[in-house]
């Protein structure tokens, strides 16, 4: 299985995992056939990256302005 292939089923099984919310038990890709509540780490994570941004460009920003 090359990378890109790879890539492609963990990203599909992820979305259906995030937005089904339930998996067959006997698939390899999920958790034990459990992906409930998985939503809201994706939306810490973005939150995450989102504040990341914030303060890099806050930073940046007084850096530059002096």
């Amino acid at each position: 299985m090359n990378l890109f292939h790879y890539a492609g089923v963990y990203i599909e099984h992820g979305l259906a995992c995030i937005f089904n919310g339930n998996s067959s038990e006997d698939d390899a890709w999920y958790n034990n056939g459990e992906c409930s509540g998985s939503w809201f780490f994706v939306i810490l994570y973005t939150a995450a990256l989102f504040v990341i941004q914030l303060n890099l460009n806050s930073i940046i920003h007084h850096k530059f302005a002096r």
